[in-house]
């Protein structure tokens, strides 16, 4: 691990899909997945995929084998069991979770069918795993993570327009919007309300301990590609005046009502990492294979966010120029709490999230040097999607 004390943990949606589906031409899934794995998994604690499946390939059991050779091994991990067959659904979710530390709990959910075609056969859900965070002399033993991963229904339509301002707060009323686009959001909202029970009945079941200004707790996470946007358009005007997209307030006022068998329950409370820290969502979307402008400093008000890192007030950056229409934040580390009261911090109470970044894992001239296969492709990334790390201090 990368110190005694600090956890880093990662969310990357690796586009890995199973076979037959590729991009036109081929998407060098063995060549990026291998390289990835060499090149970058080892800094990490914590793994989080999504879209690597293992219906019908043995990927996934490739990049397992491989990790538990790693010193420290990644020893412990679990993934998203695909439904029976009788239930249509032809592959299984692409969630798995490869960790250093201990997994002591593992629960999922199979969310309702998706509307697209692509959709319907794969069994996307949400995926649990409560995982032993290090004891140190401050907090002692018996502290947890909770570890929410998930991928949410895709959305292959225009983003329809807006004409209230709670109008996030029901699909319904989306007004401008072909039919196909009202389904999916109304299906990413059922999505959205069995991820809120869920998470519920894990936090229920498996013992959370809410931390308070006196007595330290857990630590609760939900993670992955959410499928919403979160940015408020695709412009870069939120420099100057930073807001969350109508996608994104949607995810926040459906996990924060009441669960369907609990109405008493506490709700959630959500605080998305990477905007607590630089008031702006990344833009997590990339391409393949289009190469982007090499080291085009820009000013860092200018946000777009590929290279983020924890130095001084405001991130340095690298920014890419694709069409502006494909800039959006899909991937998230938000944390999760059944208090809107942050506690104070105090000895008892270390554990702390830092250093929040997207990283591109772009493929560089020295990559291709110290890995001969990508030398004869055109990659430029790992995959279409940065991912989102976080160091948990413990």
């Amino acid at each position: 691990m990368t110190t005694q004390t600090n956890v880093k943990l990662v969310t990357w949606n690796a586009f890995i899909r199973p076979p037959p589906i590729e991009s036109r031409g081929g998407d060098y899934k063995d060549t990026r997945l291998q390289f990835w794995t060499q090149r970058w998994m080892n800094e990490y604690d914590v793994v989080c995929f999504q879209e690597l499946f293992g219906s019908l390939s043995s990927r996934r059991a490739s990049v397992l084998e491989n990790a538990r050779s790693f010193r420290p091994p990644f020893a412990h991990t679990a993934w998203i069991d695909p439904p029976p067959w009788t239930s249509r659904i032809a592959t299984d979710g692409g969630l798995c979770v490869a960790s250093k530390l201990p997994i002591i709990a593992k629960e999922q959910v199979i969310y309702p069918g998706g509307v697209m075609i692509s959709e319907r056969f794969c069994g996307k859900g949400a995926l649990f795993v409560k995982i032993a965070l290090p004891s140190t002399p401050a907090n002692g033993s018996g502290r947890h993570l909770y570890l929410f991963i998930t991928h949410l229904h895709a959305d292959y339509t225009p983003t329809p327009p807006t004409t209230s301002e709670d109008q996030h707060l029901d699909v319904s009323i989306i007004t401008g919007a072909p039919e196909t686009a009202k389904s999916i959001y109304k299906n990413r909202e059922k999505q959205l309300e069995a991820l809120r029970d869920f998470i519920h009945e894990c936090l229920n079941r498996h013992g959370y301990r809410e931390e308070t200004s006196n007595t330290s707790g857990d630590l609760a996470l939900l993670v992955g590609d959410l499928n919403s946007d979160g940015l408020r358009s695709p412009d870069l005007n939120q420099t100057t005046n930073p807001e969350h997209g109508w996608q994104w307030r949607l995810v926040e006022h459906v996990l924060g009502s009441s669960p369907s068998n609990s109405g008493d329950a506490p709700r959630l409370s959500l605080t998305d990492i990477f905007f607590e820290r630089y008031s702006v969502h990344p833009v997590t979307t990339l391409s393949l294979f289009h190469e982007l402008p090499d080291e085009r400093k820009v000013p860092a008000d200018a946000w777009h966010p590929l290279s983020f890192t924890s130095e001084g007030s405001k991130p340095s950056i690298t920014a890419p120029a694709p069409d502006p229409d494909e800039f959006k934040s899909l991937d998230y580390i938000l944390r999760l709490r059944l208090s809107a009261e942050v506690p104070a911090a105090s000895e008892s109470q270390p554990l702390a999230l830092i250093e929040p970044r997207a990283n591109a894992f772009r493929i560089t001239g020295d990559d291709r040097k110290a890995f001969p296969d990508l030398a004869q492709t055109p990659l430029v990334h790992c995959s279409d999607h940065a991912a989102v790390e976080v160091v948990i201090q413990c």
